[in-house]
């Protein structure tokens, strides 16, 4: 991609800007299944199973298979019963279980990641009737454990727990158990291919996620990742140990009918048929989350005035327990910024030349390569750039016709158009740098992401270095300066106006890096006389 020019930078054209950040809140919402069947809905079904038999002859047969008449039924509903829509994703999906040998999965295939902890599917349904997919956000370390082996036991788990759905239920639960999620637990890959999942392999599956005990450091990191996941961000419930604690007692408020235990009360809290004697006792795994839970066993409990005080006084202990480790973790929350590390080490960048040095900014020529970039359009620089490289992750991570997954490379540069608003701009392109293996031959992105590959010639580029975060007001005032110090320089007459930018934004760093962190103000200089290399 070409690097932005400078349109008389040297003056302040920019305007003030203020930014109002909303309060982050916790929400609460149901769940609605999938639309009815309509009248025609056997018709609908065979004509998508004729389909896939004449254009896919090729996809397997049987259960999950494209004759899966109750597989396609389910796929028509999340398509709105669209034929065509409901071909697409079924092919796409059925090739996915055949490519990813989901049929072969099993507890011993999974069993070396699996004994990590990091997710493992309850025993036990919650409230509501549902599997209950447990991920413990801690235990998950990208740099450690094979992002082949993770996607595995994630695919694994769900469908372990579809197989365990009671009669009547389509939906599970996602509980992030979040205490301890630091940068080194945060994966933007896997994440992707948890979006994956739950959209084009089991959609309509996932009918809620409980975000526990969120920490500081995992706020920026959701808002990175909101626009990546979607829709299924409004399936989140951010809430705390207490919350789940107290949906966890209300299904000790039991009734017990006179005679027969098996009254219809079992059956309010979505326990399913009774069990004929019941035990009310911590609960294995999740014993750190929800102290109490309701569980079927052979041991007779009394509930009386005793027993409800011996389960307190171990709720109560447990409870101090966490507390110290919560202390603890704040200790670490406090050291863990001095610390931190990028997430992407070791990533190629577009090579250049110093040809002019200042005390703060120099000249870099350069060389011919190719970028992938978006165009945005939107008044905030944070939003454009956030909105871009999300279109752009999902290429590199094989949302590309070649299904060809691309390493991260650094800088993202976001290049301002000018325009109207507060930046002088409503639209923006956010660049990718490509790394060399695929700079003569860019796999093609697929054509709903609104990708455009880009030759970037050599030429000169003058750069300011700063720190810290590339807010809007921020890169104003940095642009400012690398316009006043140009005009103070021998390249005070030296801009270009060939690529159409006003100046373009150099981000190096992962979100999840605070301290260290560098950006470059980037400004296109016409320097006809120094030859290319």
């Amino acid at each position: 991609m070409a690097l932005p020019s400078c349109h008389s930078l040297a003056s302040p054209f920019f305007n003030s800007i203020k930014s109002t950040k909303k309060p982050f809140r916790n929400c609460r919402f149901s769940v609605q299944n999938c639309m009815s069947h309509p009248n025609d809905s056997p018709k609908l079904v065979l004509q998508v199973k004729e389909k896939l038999e004449k254009d896919y002859p090729s996809l397997p047969v049987g259960k999950n298979g494209r004759d899966d008449e109750e597989m396609i039924l389910w796929f028509l509903k999340d398509r709105k019963f669209s034929v065509d829509e409901a071909v697409a994703k079924l092919t796409k999906a059925i090739k996915w279980r055949q490519e990813f040998s989901v049929s072969e999965l099993s507890e011993e295939s999974v069993k070396g990641v699996a004994e990590t902890g990091k997710a493992y599917l309850h025993d036990f349904l919650d409230i509501k009737g549902r599997p209950v997919l447990v991920v413990v956000a801690s235990k998950h370390i990208p740099s450690k454990h094979d992002h082949v082996e993770n996607e595995k036991l994630c695919t694994f788990l769900v469908e372990k727990a579809l197989s365990k759905l009671p009669p009547g239920k389509e939906e599970i639960l996602g509980l992030f158990d979040l205490r301890g999620f630091g940068t080194e637990n945060a994966d933007l890959t896997f994440l992707t291919f948890l979006f994956d999942v739950f959209y084009y392999y089991y959609p309509k599956r996932l009918g809620e996620v409980l975000f526990v005990e969120a920490p500081f450091v995992f706020k920026p990191f959701w808002q990175l990742v909101k626009p990546l996941v979607k829709h299924y961000a409004s399936l989140v419930k951010f809430c705390s140990v207490e919350t789940v604690r107290k949906e966890a007692r209300q299904a000790l408020a039991i009734v017990q009918p006179k005679g027969d235990a098996r009254g219809p009360q079992w059956q309010a809290i979505g326990m399913g048929p009774p069990p004929q004697k019941i035990n009310l006792i911590s609960c294995g795994p999740l014993a750190h989350i929800s102290d109490i839970k309701l569980i079927r066993t052979d041991t007779t409990l009394d509930l009386s005035q005793k027993a409800e005080k011996v389960l307190w006084e171990l709720a109560k202990k447990r409870e101090e327990m966490v507390e110290r480790q919560r202390s603890s973790m704040l200790m670490k929350v406090v050291i863990l910024p001095l610390c931190l590390v990028v997430l992407c080490t070791a990533i190629e960048s577009p090579q250049y030349a110093v040809v002019h040095s200042e005390s703060d900014f120099e000249v870099r020529l350069y060389r011919d390569s190719a970028w992938m970039s978006a165009r945005v359009r939107e008044l905030s620089f944070e939003k454009a750039t956030l909105l871009g490289f999300h279109r752009l992750f999902q290429y590199i991570q094989g949302a590309n016709l070649n299904y060809s997954r691309i390493a991260m490379t650094a800088p993202v540069v976001t290049s301002i158009v000018p325009g109207a608003g507060p930046l002088h701009s409503s639209a923006y392109f956010v660049g990718f740098y490509l790394p060399v293996k695929f700079q003569a031959d860019p796999p093609t992105p697929l054509p709903e992401l609104h990708l455009k590959p880009y030759a970037w010639d050599s030429h000169c580029v003058a750069v300011r270095k700063f720190s810290g975060f590339a807010k809007d007001g921020i890169v104003v005032r940095e642009a400012e300066k690398l316009a006043v110090s140009l005009s103070r320089s021998p390249w005070a007459n030296s801009t270009s106006d060939d690529s159409g930018y006003a100046y373009s934004i150099a981000q190096y760093n992962s979100p999840f890096q605070f301290i260290g962190r560098v950006n470059e103000v980037w400004v296109d200089i016409d320097a006809s006389g120094i030859a290319t290399y």
